[in-house]
């Protein structure tokens, strides 16, 4: 496994569109959480997850096509 320096991974970040950081943050403070021993998903999201995998099941699902034209994406 490489080893990776917090330099780099500053540099990394520097190099990220400002779209991305949001996304960046979420990630790092999600690696953190896994470091703390803390939940990362609540019960209400894992309930909510669940339901998600229960409407696949059920065939509750549209393509993505479709899904941007119900939504003028």
């Amino acid at each position: 496994m490489e080893n990776v320096s917090k330099e780099q991974l500053h540099e990394l970040i520097e190099a990220l569109p400002e779209t991305e950081a949001t996304a960046a943050k979420r990630f790092l403070e999600f690696l953190l959480s896994l470091q703390e021993g803390e939940e990362y998903f609540s019960s209400e999201d894992l309930a909510e997850i669940e339901e998600g995998f229960a409407q696949i099941r059920r065939g509750e699902v549209i393509n993505w096509d479709d899904f941007k034209k119900r939504h003028n994406l």
